[in-house]
């Protein structure tokens, strides 16, 4: 299989083995100390210090910054910005899911501007550009690794909340994609990455800044994962369905990056903020609710959605057709063993808090149904009844 390049306007890398090209991209970064960004459970399994060792034969200066939680705080981030700056880094490498990313993207930002991190939630915030960050992710996802945002909890509110930091700024510089650092993914990894990556195409195919670019790449997605979340949960070391969900999840990233997510993902980092539940998981949970909430709005697209599942939806109506698609999500999420809200300890005496927050989220506005407090709490309800869509 081949590998191949493409702009987006990060420039990505991706095929088997494009990882091991790290210390070539950095040379050509100028980069001469490289603080790696990480998460423990990386190092601990020996992954990172393959790349340590790999740009220290190179000559390079390396350290790693590994403090890196879920759900990253606004603290972490002003931690690391503190290392950064005082080990003289000049190009960052970010290696993991989207906590460490996302992390990565918010030192790079307090390298070249004054902290607290804080100041900086909203978009185009910043004044100067980052230094030079490289990603390498290692979940099939996230797709934070070509995207402008950085998603942050914010530990100055109460209760806390995610916040987002955007801006061309801080886009990476590379992203190199390599499938091979997902074989052996754990299962409910493998599934709750999966359907984030599925959810990231869905909202960047519906919100309302969608256009063709956003839609092709979407679509793409959608008929890439949905032929091979399961195989790759089934079987991690399956290469052929870990290839295609890496480049699955990496144009829904492309699609929502240009586009915007919208309720889905404003409930999802509501209840991650408040309960600190993995973004992937908060994500998978709302996702049929969400469609089914709002497929209204666009019954066409939702419909395309289902054909590009592999649905049949010959014959049927438009509201028909367009329930396969919800149909659809909700057979994966039962497959894949998805929690509940209650599961995950969601209680209902906090619906007013979660409400509020997604209210606030910035991708509210983009969402194609219009959202109010009230459509939030439906969802939110039916959600936690795991009502019968």
């Amino acid at each position: 299989m081949s590998n191949f390049s493409f702009l987006v306007p990060t420039r990505v890398e991706f095929g088997e083995g494009v990882s091991q090209t790290l210390a070539a991209e950095i040379a050509a970064l100028k980069g001469k100390r490289i603080m790696i960004v990480t998460d423990p459970g990386l190092v601990k399994i020996g992954l990172v210090q393959k790349f340590v060792d790999m740009l220290e034969a190179e000559n390079l200066a390396v350290s790693v910054f590994d403090k890196i939680e879920p759900n990253p705080r606004d603290t972490t981030c002003d931690l690391g910005g503190k290392v950064a700056e005082e080990f003289g880094a000049d190009c960052l490498v970010a290696i993991g899911g989207g906590s460490p990313m996302d992390t990565a993207k918010a030192i790079s930002l307090l390298m070249t501007n004054p902290g607290p991190i804080n100041q900086y939630f909203g978009y185009d915030m910043m004044e100067f550009p980052g230094i030079p960050l490289i990603t390498i992710p290692t979940t099939a996802g996230t797709g934070s690794e070509v995207t402008i945002w950085a998603v942050i909890t914010n530990t100055q509110k109460e209760p806390h909340a995610k916040d987002a930091v955007g801006s061309n700024l801080i886009c990476p510089r590379v992203a190199l994609v390599d499938p091979e650092l997902t074989y052996g993914l754990p299962p409910q990894l493998t599934a709750s990455t999966g359907i984030d990556a599925l959810c990231h195409a869905f909202e960047g195919y519906t919100a309302l800044p969608a256009n063709p670019y956003t839609d092709i790449y979407a679509e793409k997605a959608f008929s890439l994962i949905a032929e091979n979340l399961l195989p790759a949960y089934a079987n991690g070391d399956n290469v052929i369905a870990r290839r295609n969900m890496m480049l699955g999840q990496l144009f829904g990233a492309i699609s929502f990056s240009n586009a915007d997510t919208h309720a889905n993902h404003a409930l999802a980092e509501a209840i991650g903020g408040v309960y600190d539940i993995p973004h992937g998981v908060a994500n998978a949970i709302f996702l049929p609710y969400v469609m089914d909430y709002i497929s209204i709005a666009n019954l066409p697209k939702h419909a395309k959605m289902a054909a590009c599942f592999g649905r049949d939806i010959e014959g049927l109506t438009l509201t028909e057709a367009a329930y396969q698609a919800v149909d659809m999500i909700m057979e994966l999420r039962s497959l894949l063993s998805i929690p509940t809200l209650k599961e995950v300890g969601v209680k209902e005496n906090d619906f007013d808090k979660i409400v509020e927050l997604a209210m606030n989220n910035l991708g509210t506005p983009d969402c194609p149904r219009k959202m109010t407090a009230a459509g939030y709490l439906e969802i939110l309800k039916n959600t936690y009844d795991e009502i019968d869509l």
